[in-house]
């Protein structure tokens, strides 16, 4: 369940029967928080993504990739069949221009989506650095047209407020959110933990920033365990169990 572009979804994916070494993301902004501790437990794999944060040339070579894009953006054909190493510049030409060919973009809404996950990313950094307890995340999409939005815990202070009016880009600030990104992550890891514990060995637990926080569950079913999300629902904490939605398959 890594997420669709528009809304940032902080994932955790469990996957096989057997123990496994816990993987991180390789986004600049995932952080595992109270997941990390899952380690020390008998468990699968997992790993854990924060979507829409690409800040980089090679950032936005993967986004486009994960778009449908073809090959990988900085190498080009020549006639003769050889490859050739592009600049940075042209390579981020390539990747937005594959993007824009595979969304059904112009360049320019390439570019303008290309600037405003740039920005936004910037602004977010800063805020979880210096203010961790107030920054739940950010987002851009789905269309390029769109702002890119940060959100944050309560009130956006005078230091967010400033940082968002110097960027390049017009962000709009979405505060008064009921949890900070490291709190997303506890709750992940408490619902992460019931799955566990209940038995089921399949399953991928999502946080939707863009949604109050909301835990979302996709449970692959095993036999003999709850089937249905009223049947499972007694056995989640109360303080997660009117911000949970399970699907099972």
């Amino acid at each position: 369940m890594v997420g669709k572009r528009g809304s940032l979804v902080v994932a955790v994916w469990f996957l096989g029967a057997c123990g496994g070494q816990a993987r991180e993301g390789d986004h600049a902004d995932s952080r595992p928080g109270a997941v990390e501790e899952r380690r020390a437990t008998p468990s699968p794999s997992f790993r854990h993504d924060t979507p829409n944060t690409a800040r980089s040339p090679q950032g936005v070579q993967q986004a486009a990739a994960a778009a449908g894009s073809a090959a990988p953006a900085d190498w080009q054909s020549t006639d003769d069949a050889d490859s050739v190493a592009l600049g940075e510049d042209e390579a981020l030409a390539t990747t937005l221009a594959a993007m824009a060919e595979s969304q059904g973009w112009t360049m320019e809404q390439a570019e303008r989506y290309h600037a405003g996950t740039e920005a936004v990313g910037a602004v977010a950094e800063r805020v979880s650095a210096e203010r961790p307890d107030s920054f739940v995340g950010s987002a851009v999409g789905p269309a390029p047209e769109d702002p890119p939005r940060l959100y944050i815990k309560g009130t956006a202070d005078a230091f967010i407020d400033e940082l968002v009016a110097s960027s390049p880009v017009m962000i709009r600030v979405i505060d008064q959110q009921p949890f900070s990104r490291s709190e997303l992550d506890a709750r992940q890891a408490m619902l992460v933990g019931v799955l566990q514990e209940v038995g089921y060995r399949e399953f991928a637990v999502a946080a939707d920033i863009e949604r109050n926080g909301l835990l979302e569950g996709d449970v692959r079913v095993i036999p003999g365990l709850p089937t249905t999300e009223q049947e499972l629902l007694p056995r989640i904490p109360a303080s997660l169990r009117d911000a949970v939605r399970i699907t099972f398959y």
